[in-house]
């Protein structure tokens, strides 16, 4: 059972500094348990990577304010510790924001600052919010395939993070997914990405390697939201058993349509507005944490726009959900279409979500 001998607080604020209250909050901290899993992993530390709860959430001072405003969290598993940034704490922070603009406290849409603050048992003074998120704990190592990375035959795509460990996608992976993109027109598509978690001995990390596409059967397809059924995750496992080559889930695949979400709006304007650039909304990001909340999941954003399809991959670093770079195995001279290097995560007007 995880150690936590602090109570976090999120001290909410407008942006001119006037105060909004303060908030005593208990956390979800599974994407940081998976994320310190996944850094033993990589260390080569299998004990802690299959060890179950968190022995210990600890936070660090900040080093400008002091106690006891929380510059970072410590999560301990096992013998191997990782930093969780405050952005942690944000989709805590909208989350408070919803009553008090039900209250007219704060403007819909307006734009407040919060502060992680820490104290050592409960204030009993500070109200208590929980993020609903019921999220079962197996404690099990992911199996590792012996391989070496194919740099050689691999072109770079996107921003290469050295936290981050390198992902592997085929080109005719990309192929049907802009394929799908395509014939779906006006509705979103998507899949799931299985493939290998590969121990690459040379490097000493650990890379993920796609292997195929399976698109999602059975799912609810509609212009501006596609739903994943019970049928749908059935159906992926019965083809990965079918293909039976020892591969997972390493992550899914969506798109979305901007280019037939305002098609009453002129070309131009619509090549201007928010919603044609690419974005990892609310609900993706649910959806990302709570079933691929593995350390090592991706996810591949196709979003359709009037100048073509453009591409994003999205993963975890820090237990926080970002855009990150991969690489394509045996790239095309077409291929693989427009970089998103600005993608909006958590929605058009949001940068990080978790």
């Amino acid at each position: 059972m995880v150690r936590e001998p602090y109570r976090f607080v999120l001290e909410l604020e407008r942006q001119d500094g006037t105060p909004l209250g303060q908030f005593g909050v208990t956390m979800d901290w599974e994407p940081a348990r998976q994320w310190a899993g996944f850094v033993a992993l990589r260390g080569g530390n299998r004990g802690s990577a299959t060890t179950g709860w968190l022995t210990a959430i600890e936070p660090e001072w900040d080093e400008a304010a002091g106690q006891p405003y929380v510059g970072g969290v410590r999560a301990r598993l096992a013998d191997t510790t990782v930093v969780v940034p405050t952005t942690y704490f944000r989709p805590m922070a909208r989350q408070l924001s919803q009553p008090l603009v039900e209250k007219k406290v704060l403007e819909e849409g307006e734009r407040f600052h919060f502060r992680v603050l820490a104290f050592p048992g409960q204030p009993a003074t500070i109200e208590r919010v929980t993020l609903a998120l019921n999220v079962e704990d197996i404690a099990t190592s992911p199996p590792l395939k012996a391989a070496r990375f194919p740099e050689a035959a691999t072109s770079s795509f996107g921003d290469q993070n050295p936290d981050d460990a390198l992902v592997v996608v085929p080109q005719a992976v990309l192929d049907e997914a802009a394929q799908m993109t395509r014939l779906a027109g006006a509705n979103e598509t998507g899949g799931i990405l299985i493939g290998h978690l590969c121990e690459d001995d040379e490097r000493h990390d650990v890379f993920i390697q796609v292997t195929a596409l399976i698109p999602a059967r059975h799912a609810l397809s509609e212009s501006t939201k596609l739903t994943f059924t019970a049928e749908t995750w059935a159906a992926v496992d019965a083809a990965i058993k079918l293909r039976a080559g020892g591969e997972q889930m390493v992550g899914w695949l969506h798109s979305h349509v901007p280019k037939y979400w305002c098609s009453s709006c002129s070309a131009e304007a619509r090549r201007q507005c928010p919603l044609n650039r690419s974005f990892f909304s609310g609900e993706d990001c649910s959806l990302h944490r709570t079933v691929f909340p593995m350390g090592y999941c991706v996810a591949l954003l196709v979003t359709n726009t009037e100048e073509g399809l453009r591409y994003a991959m999205f993963g975890w670093r820090h237990a926080i959900l970002v855009q990150r770079g991969f690489h394509i195995l045996g790239a095309t001279d077409t291929s693989p279409g427009e970089l998103a290097t600005e993608a909006v995560i958590g929605g058009v007007n949001e940068k990080t979500c978790v």
